[in-house]
């Protein structure tokens, strides 16, 4: 997932929702051990995925690498699902992508929902078929 550090409790509760169906998530704020360089953990990361979501926020545009994370995946053609919170819609090239909706302050928008479509979304892939 790509997000703003502004955004990492987000992040975390659909990494852990994620995880409890059984897929591995990398979020950099938890997963990079000290003393490692950080930028060369994200590229492997980036390189190896399946899937990226971008978290797209008011906080989004202003990180210094979520474009560049977005870019980088772009270019290799991974399977991008953007998650577009309180109507931020994914701009540039991701703009591409139909983003899932999420709004935060509505109280009937509960983050299970949001893990329901992104999973949805993955399972109407064939490339990831056989996962299922």
């Amino acid at each position: 997932m790509s997000y703003s550090s502004s955004d990492k409790i987000l992040a975390g509760k659909i990494k852990a929702s994620l995880v409890f169906y059984g897929f591995e998530v990398f979020l950099a704020h938890e997963d990079i051990r000290p003393s490692l360089e950080w930028q060369d953990v994200i590229l492997q990361n980036l390189d190896s995925t399946d899937i990226f979501i971008p978290i797209v926020t008011k906080s989004f545009k202003n990180s210094k690498w979520t474009d560049q994370e977005s870019g980088y995946t772009l270019a290799r053609g991974k399977k991008i699902i953007p998650l577009a919170v309180d109507n931020k819609l994914p701009y540039g090239f991701l703009s591409s992508k139909q983003a899932i909706r999420y709004n935060v302050s509505q109280k009937n928008n509960d983050i299970t929902q949001i893990i329901d479509k992104i999973i949805e979304e993955i399972k109407k892939d064939q490339k990831f078929e056989s996962n299922y």
